[in-house]
């Protein structure tokens, strides 16, 4: 029964979208790439939606913004590697981030976007899950967008402060 009420949301949701929407995937870098040379950082990244949206619909646009979980989750991975690497022998195991999209919001007012982005982002440890810290992070960036490129470079630069600042509140978060 799940897969049909799933499949039917979904199927209403393009519905509404008859092709009058464009379907903007945001940018944020190439994935962080792991070789054999290297061995994988001890830092899991997970990313869900959690009261945010997934893909953004831009009010007063034509642009819904997809892969935002996905973008967020590559951010925070490159911006928190050499935090992980720094640390390693500090913790058996590594690190695991939780990073929750809370609040999305996408508006175009006379061809400027605004993409706002909350997430809450838990510290804890991978092996018995112990609680280490918690923080709420916001960005807010702004643009053109009269290509489907700007529109994605705009929600590209928010992402990219979000793995930033999350970084950086790494650095005098409990270990």
């Amino acid at each position: 029964m799940r897969p049909f009420l799933l499949f039917s949301f979904v199927g209403a949701w393009l519905a509404l979208l008859g092709g009058c929407a464009e379907l903007v995937p945001v940018i944020a870098g190439p994935p962080q790439v792991v070789t054999a040379e290297r061995p994988a950082v001890p830092m899991q990244i997970l990313t869900t939606v959690a009261g945010g949206e997934d893909p953004l619909p831009t009010r007063g646009s034509r642009y819904v913004l997809t892969d935002l979980q996905l973008a967020i989750g590559r951010a925070v991975g490159q911006s928190t590697a050499a935090w992980a690497d720094a640390h390693r022998q500090e913790r058996n195991g590594g690190w695991q981030l939780q990073v929750e999209l809370i609040r999305s919001h996408a508006a175009s007012q006379r061809e400027s976007l605004v993409v706002e982005l909350d997430v809450r982002v838990t510290l804890r440890t991978v092996v018995g899950h112990i609680y280490l810290a918690q923080t709420q992070v916001r960005c807010r960036a702004s643009g053109t967008d009269d290509t489907t490129e700007q529109a994605a470079q705009v929600a590209g630069r928010c992402v990219a402060q979000l793995g930033h600042d999350i970084g950086g509140w790494l650095d005098g978060a409990p270990r």
